[in-house]
């Protein structure tokens, strides 16, 4: 699958491998469900936490989630 993303003065095009995508649910799960939808939308809003939106659902891509948790745990290196 191949997405663009836009930003304002900024086009990039890149692949996605389908089985790396994740959902809300997923997000929650793998922060142990000690957090809320709200506060994944909020990240979402904040631009804190890259997101996707496909119809009404937002996905995300697993290693971005994982890199994201890394540093809000304060694991990043």
């Amino acid at each position: 699958m191949e997405v663009k993303q836009m930003e304002p003065n900024k086009t990039e095009i890149r692949k996605i491998d389908p089985d790396d995508l994740i959902y809300v649910n997923d997000i929650i799960q793998m922060f142990g469900g000690k957090i809320s939808k709200n506060i994944i939308y909020a990240w979402i809003r904040e631009k804190k936490l890259p997101a996707l939106k496909v119809g009404r659902r937002f996905v995300f891509s697993r290693k971005r989630v994982e890199e994201f948790m890394a540093k809000k745990l304060g694991l990043a290196s």
